[in-house]
């Protein structure tokens, strides 16, 4: 994982009261700060999205192992323990 996955936390609200945290002002220029802020945001939005691409690889990855890999079938002594009675046929 990056470090840029620890930085989705939002600012902290000084005053607890349960708004949403605050960036500050708008100043002489407001187009360029919500551009900047909304770049930020897609920025972030881009790091989730690669994590879960590599966490969707790791699973399917998985998957194509235990398909390609299944475990063994039990001695026909032991089916029942498993299958409560549903030995199958050889």
């Amino acid at each position: 994982m990056s470090d840029e996955a620890h930085t989705l936390t939002a600012a902290p609200n000084p005053s607890n009261d349960g708004a949403l945290p605050q960036y500050g002002t708008l100043g002489d220029n407001p187009q360029e700060q919500l551009m900047q802020l909304l770049n930020e945001i897609l920025t972030k939005i881009n790091v989730i999205v690669a994590q879960l691409d590599t966490l969707n690889a790791t699973f399917a990855g998985n998957h194509a192992v235990q398909a390609n890999n299944p475990a063994p079938p039990l001695h026909p002594n032991r089916q029942h323990k498993r299958y409560r009675g549903a030995v199958q046929q050889h």
